[in-house]
């Protein structure tokens, strides 16, 4: 139902492809700096902490620093062309707002904060953490690549908690970036926001689309995950 009204009402490009030039982008950037730092970051701090859970979580919160800067205003374009109530276009964002452009592209930075940095800190702490469960009840050893299916359980694990963790402040995230700012948006900031939301739609309306977070997280996990535990191996080795 969702899907048909989206093309009747907006057709394929202003409806599903919205704001696919700034993601593009945001996508783009992100997979050439999320590798390095995702193995360097990590290599560093194990030469202070023991733990590699917490190696894992501190790592995530130094990217998450560092990302957010970088992939605000493209998050902020793609969330404002993807809620617009009108038909406009990217060089016309820019244009009218080229008198405050800064103030304009980092608007929803803390929610920005927030969401990458539990997004990235719940990733890489419970992809080690569950990693390491599925190993020790397969009896898989730490240089041997886990098998497909305990790795399908790891990514829909890691999946489901953090889409239950990151997704309420991704709404939140999403209300002050859109194209009309939301009345919750303009009253207070993230907890009053919260507040009345829960007031006003209840709490599940924090968690609107979450099925197919949930899809997303899998596949980009079982992409990562592989990957990331192969290059660390060579890391240390």
């Amino acid at each position: 139902m969702c899907i048909r009204d989206s093309y009747r009402t907006q057709g394929l490009k202003d409806g599903f492809y919205a704001g696919f030039i700034p993601n593009s982008v945001r996508v783009s950037i992100k997979n050439i700096y999320r590798w390095p730092l995702m193995l360097v970051f990590p290599s560093i701090y194990r030469l202070f902490i023991k733990d590699e859970s917490n190696v894992k979580l501190i790592a995530g919160l130094s990217i998450a620093a560092m990302e957010t800067y970088i992939i605000c205003p493209l998050e902020r374009l793609k969330v404002t062309l993807m809620t617009k109530t009108e038909k406009v276009s990217l060089s016309t964002l820019l244009r009218t707002n080229r008198m405050n452009i800064f103030s304009y592209l980092y608007q929803g930075l803390l929610p920005q904060f927030l969401r990458q940095m539990l997004s990235w800190s719940t990733f890489l702490y419970f992809d080690q953490f569950f990693r390491d469960y599925f190993r020790k009840i397969t009896d898989t050893p730490r240089n041997k690549d886990l098998p497909i299916v305990p790795l399908l359980g790891v990514c829909f694990c890691v999946g489901v908690v953090n889409t239950a963790i990151v997704y309420p402040v991704d709404t939140i995230k999403t209300i002050y970036q859109q194209f009309e700012k939301s009345k919750h948006a303009q009253t207070g900031g993230i907890i009053e926001t919260f507040h009345q939301i829960r007031q006003s739609s209840g709490l599940k309306s924090l968690y609107a689309g979450y099925q197919v977070r949930i899809v997303q997280y899998m596949i980009q996990s079982l992409v990562t995950m592989g990957a990331l535990e192969r290059f660390e191996r060579r890391l240390r080795a």
